[in-house]
């Protein structure tokens, strides 16, 4: 962005943009003003001994959804 002569710039990105915009917004920090993402990713909490620990039930709930959610909608991917 520096060569396009742009100071202070936002980022955005989703699915593999949100890697990418992530990235950018880490290693040029002093010139990004923004950073969204609409596709998040998480690791499981330090020290864990499994990934969900700690994780509500409620929230297990809806992730489960959300799995099956996905698996229809991203078939493509399979493919």
């Amino acid at each position: 962005m520096a060569r396009l002569d742009y100071n202070r710039y936002g980022t955005q990105g989703g699915d593999w943009g949100a890697v990418v915009n992530l990235w950018i917004a880490y290693n040029d920090a002093a010139h990004v003003a923004g950073l969204h993402l609409n596709s998040v990713m998480a690791n499981p909490l330090a020290g864990a001994e499994t990934p969900m620990e700690g994780v509500a039930p409620e929230e297990l709930q809806l992730m489960r959804e959300r799995q099956v959610s996905l698996g229809d909608a991203t078939g493509y991917k399979q493919i």
